[in-house]
């Protein structure tokens, strides 16, 4: 259940921005005799460079140069964590987000977020990385809107009633942003045992994948209505782009826990019709195709994880 490196390659960052930036805070200089944007700029070159120590010096340059920055926070975060140095690295992250309103980029401020889940995560700090994760799902409005619950109870009635064909005759999500923390808090609440949370996050995680998949086959055949899961799954199978995107998202590992949400409550027809769609559309060697085939021929609820902190 790791959440791996998908946190942060769905947050797009338009980090070349920071060089239009202009003004008091950006002009002031440090006794480097440079502006505190260049230095953060170079900081971030020898970043790249795995010169972390020189990296460190120029981050915090740039704050003495202009002001505390969520920027250089972040960098400096950054050079903690290639360091080894993972609470200095999250204590830094969460100074970063503390300035989040003054990020050049806002999107920046959730690849922040997907940050300190990821090492939380790995450190076993699971009430924090709950938290950033409910941080970042929060900025999809359609989940979050108290105005929108009665459709997203609907949504799941549906889900539960009629499955993906009808489902996805009707609602289209395409918030890239917050794909991956829907996944893996989903799958997180289900193996706490918050099993219709996790169908209301692995729901918006699917449907947005297979939002963005019905676009792509809409592009490539104008023509093309979605019908059947079916046909959109076996479409997508002939096309190295749309294969690429469900296997980068994790479409399957994702209608593998939407099925196992469902045991709980005794829906074993709609999960098994959910595991169906794995076992017949999944890559070959795929682990979720043979978890699914399991849990097809006789479901049972994953037994929950053991948590302490």
């Amino acid at each position: 259940m790791s959440p791996g490196p998908r946190f942060a390659r769905l947050i797009p960052l338009a980090v070349s921005a920071l060089f239009l930036v202009t003004g008091g805070l950006f002009a002031q200089e440090s006794d480097h005799g440079a502006p505190a944007w260049l230095l953060l700029e170079q900081g971030k070159r020898a970043y790249d460079d795995r010169d972390f120590g020189t990296a460190l010096a120029l981050f915090r340059g740039s704050i003495a140069a202009g002001g505390d920055t969520p920027e250089a926070e972040m960098w400096i975060g950054k050079v903690f964590e290639e360091e080894g140095e993972v609470t200095l690295a999250i204590d830094q992250y969460d100074r970063a987000l503390r300035l989040r309103k003054q990020f050049t980029v806002p999107d920046e401020a959730l690849a922040v977020e997907y940050d300190i889940a990821r090492l939380c995560f790995n450190t076993d700090q699971y009430r924090k990385y709950v938290v950033a994760l409910r941080t970042i799902v929060r900025e999809d409005k359609v989940f979050s809107d108290p105005g929108r619950y009665q459709m997203r109870k609907a949504m799941l009635t549906i889900l539960t009633m009629n499955g993906y064909d009808r489902l996805m005759s009707l609602y289209r999500f395409y918030d890239q942003r917050t794909l991956a923390a829907h996944s893996d808090l989903g799958i997180f609440d289900y193996r706490t045992g918050t099993y219709q949370d996790a169908l209301l996050n692995l729901s918006f995680a699917t449907i947005t994948i297979l939002s963005v998949v019905i676009r792509h086959v809409e592009q490539d055949d104008p023509s093309y209505q979605f019908s059947t899961m079916e046909d959109l799954l076996a479409r997508a199978q002939g096309s190295p782009t749309i294969a690429g995107y469900i296997d980068e998202t994790g479409l399957y590992r994702d209608l593998y826990y939407v099925a196992a949400a469902l045991v709980p409550d005794g829906d074993l027809e709609r999960a098994r019709s959910i595991w169906r769609l794995v076992v017949d559309y999944a890559p070959e060697r795929s682990a979720w195709r043979e978890r699914s085939a399991l849990q097809e021929r006789k479901p049972f609820v994953e037994p929950l994880l053991d948590i302490e902190e």
